[in-house]
This record gives C-alpha cells, structure tokens and sequence, in this order.
C-alpha cells in the first residue's frame, strides 16, 4: 500500500538523519509526505472537494483579489461565499493558484504547512532525538486527517509549535505569539487550542523552573488543572445546552454546530485511548519532570472531550488540539537512560498500537476517506 511505503522511507530517511552526519534526510522525508498528499486525486479526503475544489476554481476564474473573496458556488441549497472561509487559508490558495494554476501545488503547499511546522514543533521539543518515533506516530494516527481537515491541521500545527516556543524557549514570546495568529488565521477554531497554554500557566507559574518546591507545587497544581478539565466540560455542555435555544443559535460563529446534535457515550473512544492510559501509568515513574503533570493532564482533557463526538461526527474535531500533543509525550515518556529492555518494550507497544489504530480507524472505519488512495488523474 502506497501509504505504508511512504510511511516506511519518511520515518526510516528520518531516522538515519538522527543517526548519521547527513541531517537533510529528514527534509526529503517531508518533502515525499507533501509529494503524496499532491499527487492524490479529488476522492481522497472528503474536504477536497469541500472547498478545496471550489476555492481553486474561484481563484482561477477571479481577475482580482476582491473579486476572489467575493465569488461564491452553490451547495445544499444556498451560496457559499469564499470570504466565509478564514482569510489564511483562501489566500494561500488563492496566490499559489495564481503563480502555478495547478491545484495538485495547492495540495503539496497546504500539507507542506502542516508537515514542516509539525516537526519544526517535534524537533523543539525532542532536541534531535526522538523525531522517529514522534513522526512515526503522527503518520499512523494524524496524516491521514490531514487530507482531509486541511485547514484545521495547519492551525493544529501552528498551535504545536507555539507550545514547543513556551516549552524550550523562555524568551519566544514574539515567536509563540506569531504562531497563535497565524493558527486562527487558518481556522477560528484555534482559539481552542490557547486552553492547553492556559492549563500550562495555571499549572506551572514559570516557565522552566525546576526543584523540589516546584515538584511539590505541581502536584498541587495538577489537581486544580483536573478540576479546572470538569469545569471545562461543564462549560462545553452548558454551551451545547444554550446554543439549541430558539433565538440564540443564530447569535454563535460559523462552528457552533460543533456542539450540536444528541449526546450518546461514546465507549470505542475510551477503549482506544486505553493503550495510551496504561502507557502513561507504566512509565509514571520513570520520568522525574514536571513536564509529564501537563501531559497527563492532556490526556484527561483529550479523553474526555472525545466523548463529545457523541453529538456529531464534527464534535470529535474539537479534541484534535489536545490529541496532537501524542507526538510528544510518547517519546518523552519513553526518555530514559536505564531499563532498556522495558523501553523498547514499551517503544514496540506504541508502534503496534499506532499501527492497530491506523487500520482501524481509515481502513476499517474509513474515516476521513483517504482510503484507498488513488492518484491524480488530471480530472477534477
């Protein structure tokens, strides 16, 4: 399968580059990820023909910029107007289609958005080791939806690394900050995201301090941070309960129907995270810094927002910003220098499992419709 030997050559070209004096390789690898997301036809990924499609064809067919925002298509009975998609990534579209004309270089640019910031974010965080297995779990759990929620998983990876900016850098301000508008500019829904950098503030009162006396005090904040997740979620549903009042939807921005629908539990969702959780537990003790409190504390918010995609098939996407920080915390977890047999242990469950949820969740499941892949064909 054409996804599984991308996968292979992109991890294994990112591996040598870790391991050998050729540090380009991984650049290549990227660049094959962009390639395969360039060459896939208009059926892979239900967002392309969304709105990708029908952007390009705007673009193609403006003589201005103006004209471009201002152009629209019908759909489900109504117009769609370009200017209703966010500014960052209508514009993208609209300049590369401009300078190339061709919408399989619109495709390649938007997952090289995704991609590069990704692991600019991955590389920040795992200080050049570990950047493997951290994009070995971001192609067998997240790649996929990035042929289809395009525009959020650009603002997701603008989002990461923000938070690999505050994680490693006290004095990136500027940096995490442009990473935030940038993020909103290419999905409002980004806002979401800010909660993991208020949950680190609340938890942490500065950035990088060390010492028992703060071990002591994340602890503590650790549980006001779990506390703060049920306030969160109080709010979320109170949300869902007010946005179904006659008179008030109307008054919520484009996304609110992501909190629409019937709630029903979600157990498949608990189920899947279970691996994670007993992770997570085994290698607890493992690691000694207070970093591993907020990525705990991600994982309680992860989980318990994925139940939302009990209301809708859209809910789910709200805890894609708390699940991207996966590609993190398994190699941080596994970061340590004695018990080796248990860390490769632990490091080959996390691959089976990232595999098992692969082909659980696109072959199976199908989710997104990115299987099977299918190559451009030179029709829209």
């Amino acid at each position: 399968m054409i996804y599984i030997g991308t996968f292979a050559v992109s991890i294994g070209l990112i591996w040598l580059s870790e391991h050998s004096k050729v540090h380009k390789l991984d650049m290549i690898a990227l660049l094959l990820l962009c390639i395969l997301a360039g060459l896939r036809a208009s059926s892979v990924g239900t967002d392309y023909t969304s709105y990708l499609i029908p952007i390009y064809r705007s673009a193609i067919n403006s003589h201005s910029f103006d004209e471009f925002l201002n152009s629209s298509w019908f759909s489900v009975w109504h117009n769609i107007y370009v200017k209703d998609w966010e500014i960052g990534f209508t514009s993208i579209v609209y300049i590369i289609t401009k300078c190339t004309g061709s919408i399989r270089l619109c495709a390649f640019a938007i997952e090289a958005l995704i991609i590069f910031p990704l692991y600019k974010a991955i590389d920040n965080f795992n200080c050049h080791k570990g950047n493997a297995l951290s994009m070995f779990v971001y192609l067998f759990m997240m790649y996929n939806m990035s042929f289809n929620l395009m525009r959020q998983f650009i603002a997701i990876s603008f989002l990461l690394l923000a938070f690999s900016y505050i994680l490693t850098n006290n004095k990136g301000y500027a940096k995490t900050i442009t990473c935030f508008i940038i993020a909103f500019l290419f999905h409002e829904t980004a806002i979401i995201g800010i909660l993991a950098y208020c949950i680190y503030i609340f938890m942490f009162n500065r950035l990088k301090e060390r010492g028992d006396q703060h071990r002591q005090r994340s602890k503590f904040n650790l549980r006001k941070a779990i506390k703060m997740c049920f306030i969160g979620i109080a709010v979320i549903f109170s949300a869902y309960a007010v946005i179904n009042v006659p008179g008030v939807k109307g008054l919520f921005l484009e996304y609110g129907y992501y909190l629409s629908g019937t709630y029903r539990p979600m157990y498949n969702q608990l189920i899947l995270r279970l691996p994670i959780i007993l992770l997570y537990i085994i290698c607890w003790k493992q690691q000694r810094s207070d970093e591993k409190y907020f990525f705990g504390t991600m994982l309680i918010v992860e989980i318990v927002l994925s139940q939302l995609a009990g209301l809708s098939s859209q809910t789910i996407r709200i805890a894609f910003y708390f699940s991207c920080f996966y590609v993190i915390s398994f190699p941080y977890f596994l970061d340590w220098n004695h018990d080796n047999w248990k860390r490769m242990l632990c490091s080959s469950a996390i691959k089976i499992y990232c595999i098992v949820y692969w082909v659980y969740m696109f072959v199976i499941n199908k989710s997104g419709g990115t299987i099977p892949y299918v190559f451009f064909n030179g029709i829209l």
